[in-house]
Formats: structure tokens, sequence, C-alpha cells
């Protein structure tokens, strides 16, 4: 299993949501893995594997992995912020995610977030976990 697997299928769902109030709809296409681009413009969503595969694998043939999705917005627009967030939950908690080279891709939230104010932007942070079966 590679890591590049998992986040590959992470960043297709995102930008594959582009219908009226999808994800990438409501973020112009502004998805990025890891780390967004200082300049990029707002509203954007930033992903990240947050552990390691083989401390979550339970079995050689069982996936288990969390990670996150944070929302940023400009800092007093949290209507955006919410809007966003809400649309990755509506795609991803209890959705099903495609990994190369395994089957029943199934995501949970673990953690919905709540709008924080961080270095002048809004920024809704959640947490999935994902499960599939090699």
């Amino acid at each position: 299993m590679s890591l590049e697997a998992v986040q590959s299928a992470i960043d297709d769902a995102l930008r594959a949501d582009t219908a009226a109030g999808g994800v990438a709809a409501l973020v112009g296409g502004r998805v990025y893995e890891d780390a967004a681009p200082d300049d990029a413009p707002l509203p954007l969503v930033r992903h990240a594997v947050v552990t390691n595969p083989a401390v979550f694998s339970l079995q050689a043939d069982r996936l288990e992995i969390e990670f996150q999705v944070d929302t940023y917005a400009e800092r007093f627009d949290r209507a955006a912020a919410r809007a966003v967030a809400g649309a990755v939950d509506a795609l991803l908690h209890r959705g099903s995610l495609s990994v190369a080279g395994f089957s029943g891709g199934q995501v949970l939230r673990t953690d919905a977030g709540v709008p924080s104010t961080e270095d002048e932007l809004c920024r809704v942070r959640q947490r999935f976990r994902l499960f599939a079966n090699q």
C-alpha cells in the first residue's frame, strides 16, 4: 500500500465534487494535498494523512488510516468555512473512497471540527478514518 494511493483517492474525491454546493464548486477547485500556496485565494481545502498506515493496519490485508481536511476562509467569513466543511462532511462521512489496491473503502468522520481563527484565517479542521480491505 502506498501513502500516495490514499492521498490520491482523497484528492480525487474532493476534486470530483463539482455539483452545485459540492466541495470543488464551493472552493473553485482549490484543493491541495499537504500544503496550499501562501498566495492561494480563499476559500480552499487542504488534506493530509495524519497516521502512518503501518500503525493503523490491523492486518496485512486491511487498511485503517486517519486523515484530515482543513477548510480555510477569510478571517471573518465563518459562513463560507461552515458551508465548505459541510460539503466535505456530506461527501466523505459514511461515504466510500476508492483506493488503488483495496476494495470497500468506507469513511467515517471522527471529528466534525468547529470554525476557529488562526493566522488571520478562519479554519475548520475535520478528521476522518478510512477502512478498506485488500
